[in-house]
């Protein structure tokens, strides 16, 4: 009901005619230098905050009518204003307000499950781009009409829908990139269309309704990955740190004089790392490594899961991750709880092909696809890799193996569900 009343309230906007002065899609670069999530104030009582490049998201208690007014109060004084434009409503029953700097937009947003949770609060750069001003077909039925959402209705046949989209996506110098669901969907009825343009993604999707209308939608936003050339020139650097040697990692932490939580069983210790049982909840336990490890100098980077039963939280120094799995177990209703080193190279700064996308926030895998086939993807890796003094060990079709002093890595190159060459790069002490 809240996004009804948005969008009934966003279509009395007038709609912008398309200028050729249109502002050029926003860059990776320029996002970056327009926002730093370290810098974001977040509400007293933030926990789980998970920054990646393009948001952030983080639980914290209070209602929407607090969060609004803390970031009405702190947002200008990094240069955002709220968009006067946009009926952001109460926030009594949801939280949405939108912020403008530069053309770019910036929207808070928050949810909860249920009244007694916390509230998910999440920040999000939506790009500069402004869906109103792409052209509708001439018998639309507007029924939003946002800058970064379009939703209308039409009685004109999907081929003419798509034809009439990618005309003009591709004059406003968009490029395609087929969505590998496509085809599928496509047999449902159901055509969806990509376009990428520096770092903002434009998806249009356009469905049969039970009246025989077609409806269509405009979205854009920033493109979650990028290209493996985008991650090294602005987010992280191209200079990769010298795979470690045991004793170089050892000597960051040795995990096997670390503490362990109280009342823990079976516990299982290695310098490398430890694994063991122990009684209480995935926060507490997570709540006991985010202080142990905070004062042995390590930082919590973004986290790849936290849940009530689940959490995998990563931890870096001096180019050193580190990954705490907790999971609870309901059999023996224990947490098995499990601190790993994971080495000091940057899966990011390594080789991919051209074409490859990866996610800009550093883990401790890497999954992507290519046009590549198995064979040129086994090719790329096996020239690619000797040269930054990896030794190659082959495991079979696929499947590569690499290593240098103590770090190993772990390649598969399979053909996945959508005809795609997928590859799967992971690290690891050895």
């Amino acid at each position: 009901m809240k996004y009804l009343f948005i969008a009934l309230a966003l279509l009395t906007l007038p709609e912008s005619p398309m200028l050729a002065q249109d502002a050029k899609p926003i860059t990776f670069q320029q996002i970056k230098d327009m926002i730093d999530w370290e810098e974001m104030p977040l509400l007293e009582g933030a926990l789980k905050a998970r920054p990646f490049f393009n948001h952030i998201s983080y639980e914290a208690p209070g209602t929407y009518q607090e969060v609004a007014a803390f970031y009405r109060q702190k947002l200008p004084a990094l240069g955002w204003k709220e968009d006067a434009a946009l009926v952001s409503g109460d926030q009594t029953g949801y939280l949405s307000v939108t912020f403008e700097k530069d053309g770019t937009r910036l929207g808070l947003s928050g949810y909860r499950s249920k009244p007694t949770d916390p509230m998910t609060i999440t920040l999000m750069i939506e790009g500069n781009v402004d869906a109103t001003r792409f052209p509708k077909l001439d018998d639309a039925q507007l029924k939003a009409n946002q800058k970064n959402s379009v939703y209308y209705l039409t009685k004109k046949p999907p081929e003419e829908v798509a034809s009439f989209c990618k005309k003009f996506m591709l004059e406003r110098g968009w490029t395609e990139k087929p969505h590998p669901h496509a085809p599928t969907w496509a047999k449902e009825g159901r055509i969806v269309l990509q376009f990428d343009q520096n770092a903002i993604q434009v998806t249009i999707v356009s469905a049969l309704e039970k009246d025989g209308t077609r409806s269509v939608s405009y979205t854009s936003g920033v493109q979650h990955e990028m290209k493996s050339k985008e991650v090294t020139s602005t987010v992280t650097n191209k200079k990769q740190a010298k795979p470690a040697t045991l004793k170089q990692t050892i000597d960051v932490l040795d995990i096997s004089k670390l503490a362990t939580m109280d009342q823990a069983t079976k516990v299982k210790a290695i310098p490398l790392g430890v694994t063991y049982e122990v009684k209480g909840t995935v926060a507490v336990a997570g709540k006991f490594y985010r202080k142990l490890l905070k004062g042995q100098g390590w930082k919590e980077s973004t986290s790849l899961v936290e849940m009530d039963n689940l959490a995998v939280l990563y931890f870096t120094k001096s180019d050193f991750l580190l990954g705490l799995t907790i999971r609870h177990e309901k059999k023996s209703n224990l947490l098995e709880v499990s601190l790993i080193h994971q080495g000091n190279v940057d899966l990011r700064k390594l080789p991919f092909p051209a074409d490859a996308e990866i996610e800009s926030t550093r883990f401790q895998h890497i999954n992507t696809t290519t046009k590549l086939s198995i064979t040129e993807v086994e090719a790329f890796y096996q020239k690619e890799l000797p040269l930054l003094g990896w030794k190659l060990i082959p495991r079979g079709p696929g499947l590569l193996r690499c290593t240098q002093n103590a770090i190993e890595l772990d390649i598969e190159i399979q053909t996945n569900s959508s005809n795609q060459t997928s590859i799967k790069v992971s690290t690891s002490m050895r």
